[in-house]
């Protein structure tokens, strides 16, 4: 058995998008020929010895990155040629992410940040930290690199030169911490009982905690019916929605869709 990456074309309702599917099956048939595509199933990526934990697309979408362990592998997301993989860490890789240009991308393990030449593979810079790397997002036009940390903190750096910009705290156990696409905001999880919990939202630029959102609210777009803990989310390419996927005491999962601040 091997992983197997898919491209598929999916939609969401407000706008159109491809997803990239992640399965389990054999990677040839008993003929030795490779497997027919599933139902909505475009391209055939690549085949992985391990687990593919991040999955991330460049910004004109001719590349595509994947993590597995603690190498990166980059492929022609129009072909799905492998064009090079390599070691990106000792541990896991967490987290990667172009920057807006494509010219570079970093990635977060459990020692800190690299920023990679995606060409070559060569290593730019290397930034430390004291905790492993969850979540990354670069800003608007790639000058600043924020990382969110296990240790419950989220940390801002120029992306030049290294140098911290701002470093703020998280409450204690945040829940499935995200960054948005431009690193303006973070939002997480905090779990108020054990069948109630809520999303808190923090200005990664200023400092400002919004008002916490309540999942259970009735002015939202939704699939299923109330969660009890957060098992997911996911902003929009643009920001200006926030997805919600929401565990309830069945093990099922309802997903909201917000607007996002």
């Amino acid at each position: 058995m091997k992983i197997v990456l898919a491209l598929a074309k999916g939609s969401t309702m407000r706008m159109r998008l491809a997803l990239v599917f992640v399965f389990l099956c054999n990677a040839v048939n008993a003929f030795g020929q490779q497997a027919a595509l599933p139902d909505g199933a475009v391209l055939h990526v690549a085949s992985a010895p391990g687990a593919i934990n991040q999955l991330v697309f460049s910004p004109d979408g001719n590349w595509l990155a994947a993590t597995s362990k603690n190498s990166i592998l980059l492929f022609n997301a129009n072909t799905g040629k492998e064009l090079r993989r390599w070691n990106a860490s000792k541990g896991d890789v967490g987290a990667i992410v172009f920057t807006p240009d494509g010219k570079t991308l970093a990635s977060g393990s459990d020692v800190g940040v690299v920023l990679w030449d995606p060409t070559n593979a060569k290593e730019r810079r290397r930034i430390a930290t004291d905790s492993p790397v969850k979540a990354l997002a670069f800003n608007r036009n790639g000058e600043s690199l924020t990382a969110c940390l296990a240790n419950a903190s989220v940390h801002q750096w120029n992306s030049a030169n290294g140098t911290l910009i701002t470093s703020q705290a998280l409450d204690a156990k945040p829940l499935v911490p995200t960054l948005a696409p431009t690193a303006e905001h973070i939002v997480w999880g905090t779990q108020q009982s054990k069948e109630r919990f809520e999303v808190r939202w923090l200005d990664v630029r200023t400092g400002k905690r919004f008002a916490p959102l309540d999942p259970r609210a009735a002015n939202t777009e939704k699939i299923g019916g109330g969660g009890i803990a957060p098992s997911g989310m996911a902003f929009s390419p643009d920001g200006k929605l926030l997805a919600i996927s929401e565990l309830d005491q069945n093990r099922a999962n309802t997903i909201r869709v917000w607007e996002a601040i």
